[in-house]
């Protein structure tokens, strides 16, 4: 199942539960992720999008101006060979439920702080005097400000704790290093 919330000034997309892109993917659920979208949207204004709803459909049709945090929490793939096939995986609505870097060059991003809740979003292909192609590099070129990924897998309710830490930090006004470092450190 597939989870998201609308969160004031947030977009939080969370859970693929049952991932099945061509067969056996190897994608295990993430029984978490709905209690982390909760807790993302806690601000009146907030809302969530369960189910087929938070899909890639739906993302792409979101007048994202409004929000200043888009937070994906789900899982990713990344190909370190063709960067252009890396992908965020969302619900399909009526689309193939992968964010790729096409897909992410049509989104506007400008100002916005991306998190990208999912294991080893942040890798990819290392080009000479380009840096890391992948995801964070699609939404750089999008125009997000800052890209919060990870380079390592993450088990899905430490990602819950590890976020939900994250936000109370940022609510309290500390800037995305600071909440970041004290919310792995807790």
């Amino acid at each position: 199942e597939i989870s998201a919330c609308l969160v004031g000034s947030e977009m939080c997309i969370r859970d693929r539960s049952n991932v099945s892109l061509h067969g056996d993917d190897g994608l295990q659920p993430l029984p978490h992720a709905r209690q982390e979208a909760r807790q993302v949207a806690h601000a009146p204004g907030d809302a969530a999008w369960f189910g087929s709803d938070a899909s890639e459909t739906a993302l792409l049709n979101t007048d994202l101006a409004p929000y200043g945090v888009i937070h994906f929490a789900t899982h990713a793939i990344v190909d370190g060979t063709t960067p252009r096939r890396s992908a965020i995986v969302l619900a399909p609505g009526d689309a193939d439920g992968l964010l790729q870097p096409r897909d992410i060059a049509q989104l506007r991003l400008e100002g916005k702080l991306v998190v990208l809740s999912a294991c080893q979003s942040a890798g990819g292909q290392v080009l000479s005097g380009e840096g890391v192609l992948g995801l964070a590099h699609a939404l750089l070129s999008a125009e997000a400000t800052t890209i919060v990924g990870t380079l390592w897998p993450i088990p899905d309710d430490d990602a819950m704790r590890l976020f939900e830490r994250f936000y109370v930090e940022l609510d309290a006004g500390r800037s995305v290093a600071s909440a970041l470092s004290r919310a792995q450190a807790k």
